[in-house]
């Protein structure tokens, strides 16, 4: 399935910046997209699988280049007790499940809400890391508890590290599931990129009460691996997505690729929204 799952990626990417334009291999993909990373779209250079990403080196900001630092092994112990405090208490975030079934999309918010937000994000990119830290919070506060915006979390994993964290995701329960994103896109280096993977994936996952035998169980679904690289494909053919994160508003009515401004949901958010 990661040969697919490449072939899949690779595909998108060659579509969006014209046939023939570079050649892909087993284990490189994109995970500098954001705006879609210029500055390795441009050379034709692209990290491999297991490789940590280059992150750019100036502070993040809302219209640029997304910059989410990660943890290194040192501070992997002070995190984890700071996780685990966040997961002890009551989450402010709903999290509803369409069905029982692992496969089936994770979202919060009303499931008539008029306007619904798709969220296709790989949770080793740091531009997505960026749009869950600070946009999606604000997105909640504004549009989700008033009833206006329903917001769908759909895996679009760029990496086996990503993969891996996607199919783990789908087991931990409702409502630790958003908080077990947060953690994860803080700590991407930590648990992504230390050179021990899986290991630190299904430690994070056992601070949600997931054991880590259930963990690994769930790291070898490969129906839920299968509905994941559909999912990706059915989503690159549907809306043309080439880049993380990428945001679809209303069947494809709006659409804002990259951790862009706050103001520019707002925008495409209020013209979905009924006339008072």
């Amino acid at each position: 399935m990661r040969n697919v799952l490449i072939g899949i990626i690779s595909l998108v990417v060659v579509i969006a910046v014209g046939a023939g334009a570079y050649s892909w291999y087993q284990g490189q993909m994109n995970e500098e997209a954001g705006d879609i990373a210029a500055n390795d779209l441009s050379n034709g250079t692209l990290p491999a699988a297991g490789a940590e990403p280059t992150l750019d080196p100036t502070p993040a900001t809302a219209d640029g280049p997304q910059s989410v630092p990660g943890m290194n092994l040192q501070d992997a112990a002070t995190a984890q007790q700071a996780d685990e405090a966040k997961l002890a208490k009551p989450q402010d975030v709903h999290v509803t499940v369409d069905g029982i079934d692992p496969k089936a999309p994770r979202s919060i918010g009303k499931l008539d809400a008029p306007v619904t937000m798709i969220e296709y994000s790989s949770l080793t990119c740091p531009h997505c890391a960026h749009a869950h830290a600070t946009i999606l919070p604000q997105l909640i506060k504004d549009y989700v508890e008033t009833g206006k915006l329903r917001i769908v979390f759909s895996d679009f994993p760029l990496n086996q590290q990503a993969l891996d964290a996607s199919k783990v995701s789908r087991c931990v329960a409702n409502d630790q599931y958003f908080g077990f994103l947060t953690m994860l896109f803080g700590s991407i280096e930590t648990w992504a990129y230390s050179g021990t993977h899986p290991q630190p994936l299904i430690q994070t996952a056992t601070l949600t009460g997931l054991s880590a035998d259930k963990a690994r169980e769930c790291l070898n679904n490969t129906d839920v691996e299968n509905a994941l690289v559909q999912g990706v494909q059915e989503a690159a053919q549907k809306y043309k997505i080439n880049s993380t994160p990428t945001f679809v508003f209303n069947d494809g009515k709006k659409m804002i690729a990259g951790a862009r401004p706050y103001a520019e949901f707002q925008a495409a958010i209020d013209s979905l929204l009924p006339a008072k």
